[in-house]
């Protein structure tokens, strides 16, 4: 539960929604670990990884990079499930961080062509970073 402070009320009403940060973080997770296996040369992660994590549309990264690159813009909730904006650092930067990520493992994979769609996304999600700081914060 939340609770209201500093009262410290249990709070009573609706939560947020919608919260779109799980995409970019689960799909970032998984890319990074998939990107380990490669770097210990796990053929046994790496069957895995071309089956499950990155082997077509409906595979876990893929399915979640190709969510990012068309709702990164939408409209979401804060951490605290408080508030809504389409412009969240911390949601803009996960998904930048997740197409990154997910452009590394898909040249790893010889995915050319899904790479420099991640890395486009992920320049345009960049663009929007800075206007997140004030020269002082």
């Amino acid at each position: 539960p939340k609770y209201t402070i500093p009262s410290g009320v249990p709070f009573t009403g609706g939560w947020c929604r919608p919260q779109k940060d799980g995409p970019a973080l689960r799909s970032l997770a998984v890319a990074r670990y998939a990107l380990g296996l490669f770097d210990e040369n796990d053929l046994e992660g790496l069957d895995w990884v071309k089956t499950e994590v990155f082997g077509g549309p409906e595979t876990l990264v893929q399915k979640d990079l190709a969510w990012l690159m068309q709702h990164w813009q939408d409209n979401t909730c804060d951490l605290w499930e408080d508030h809504q904006a389409t412009d969240f650092f911390w949601g803009r930067f996960a998904s930048r961080a997740a197409l990154t990520v997910g452009a590394t493992l898909a040249e790893k994979l010889g995915e050319s062509s899904l790479a420099a769609q991640y890395k486009q996304v992920a320049d345009q999600v960049t663009a929007t970073l800075s206007g997140h700081w004030t020269g002082q914060y």
